[in-house]
C-alpha cells in the first residue's frame, strides 16, 4: 500500500493524474484506513475539480482523524492529530463550497494534456484513453 502512495507521488508530480489517482485506489483499497492516500485522492480530485468525491475522501479523512484523537494518548500526538484535523476540517469547508459552485471538471488535466493543445492533441489523446479503457482490450 505504501508503494502505491508513493507512486502516486511520484505520478502526481510527473503530470499523470490519471495514474497517479489509479495508484491511490489501489493504496486505499489494500488499506481503508490509509490516511495518506485517502488524503491525496482527495487533492487529486480537487485538481481535476471533483470536488463531490474530494468531499467524500476528506469527510472520511475527519472522521479516521476524530478516531484517531480520541485513541491516541501521548499528549504530542495528540496535538499533530487535532491540528491536521483542523486543518482537514478546513479544506472539507473549501471543497463543500466549491462543490456547491457546479465548476466542470477539468478534461485537460484527466486527458494529461495543457489547455493550450491543439485540437489534433486533444484528439490523439482522447483515442489513447479510450484505447486504454476499451473493454474489449
Amino acid at each position: 500500500m505504501l508503494c502505491y502512495s508513493n507512486r502516486s507521488a511520484t505520478r502526481i508530480s510527473l503530470g499523470r493524474m490519471r495514474e497517479a489517482l489509479g495508484d491511490c485506489l489501489m493504496a486505499a483499497t489494500i488499506d481503508p484506513n490509509f490516511l495518506k492516500a485517502i488524503s491525496r485522492r482527495a487533492s487529486l480530485y480537487e485538481m481535476i475539480r471533483d470536488y463531490g468525491q474530494a468531499a467524500i475522501d476528506l469527510q472520511k479523512l475527519v472522521s479516521l482523524l476524530t478516531m484517531q484523537v480520541e485513541e491516541k494518548g501521548g499528549a504530542t500526538d495528540k496535538i499533530s492529530h487535532m491540528n491536521e484535523l483542523k486543518q482537514t476540517q478546513a479544506r472539507l469547508a473549501d471543497v463543500e463550497e466549491e462543490s456547491r459552485k457546479g465548476i466542470p471538471l477539468n478534461m485537460y488535466l484527466i486527458l494529461g494534456i495543457e489547455s493550450t493543445a491543439s485540437a489534433a492533441d486533444i484528439k490523439k489523446a482522447y483515442r489513447k484513453a479510450a484505447l486504454r479503457h476499451h473493454p474489449d482490450k
